[in-house]
């Protein structure tokens, strides 16, 4: 009876444990105070907001995202603050480096002063000057939104292109990130995009 006793106790605790771990360790929440970093999975809306003052700070926050396709998404940011609503977790960042990687190991990097990071769909808006590579090209702007639910790169205000072969203006690009065609815009259609070849 004794043993009985024992082996149930044993088979409550291994249920226990195993529940406890399902629950709280299974999503790979991984925390480290010195450089932050969480890697997790999930789903969002959209909420912008100015991180221009961040209370209670994160500093070295990253984040990595393994997206559908194969592609690799990883945001690091200087300073960051992290808030939830409707049990969605937003962060505010400041002084932010990303990197998506595409299922043919092509690499997006975009560098920028702010983003807005939705944590469930990883949608990311950036903001300020914003820098952008991709092969061989360099992109400025001041705004960017990585929309991931959509697949869509749309970089807007003041931009400026350049590659080895031309130079050039316009006020919208439209990247899809899945078969990577691309729209150069005017917000005025009357007005021209401006291209100088090198």
């Amino acid at each position: 009876m004794k043993k009985l006793i024992q082996l149930f106790l044993i088979l409550f605790l291994g249920l226990i444990i195993f529940y406890t771990y399902k629950e709280y360790f299974f999503t790979k929440r991984i925390i480290s105070n010195e450089n932050l970093e969480i890697n997790m999975n999930t789903d969002n809306k959209n909420i912008v907001q100015s991180p221009e003052k961040l209370n209670n700070t994160i500093k070295k926050l990253k984040y990595e995202v393994k997206l559908s396709n194969n592609n690799q998404y990883s945001i690091l940011a200087d300073a960051s603050e992290i808030k939830y609503e409707n049990n969605v977790e937003f962060v505010y960042m400041k002084k932010v480096f990303a990197i998506f990687i595409d299922e043919k190991n092509k690499i997006l990097e975009i560098e920028a002063d702010n983003a807005f990071f939705n944590n469930q769909d990883y949608n990311t808006v950036f903001e300020k000057n914003i820098k952008i590579k991709y092969l061989d090209s360099i992109i400025l702007a001041n705004k960017v939104d990585l929309i991931f639910t959509k697949n869509k790169l749309i970089i807007t205000d003041n931009i400026f292109y350049q590659n080895k072969f031309a130079k050039g203006f316009a006020d919208i690009i439209k990247i899809d990130l899945l078969n990577k065609n691309f729209e150069i815009l005017m917000h005025d259609s009357k007005d021209n995009i401006r291209i100088t070849l090198n």
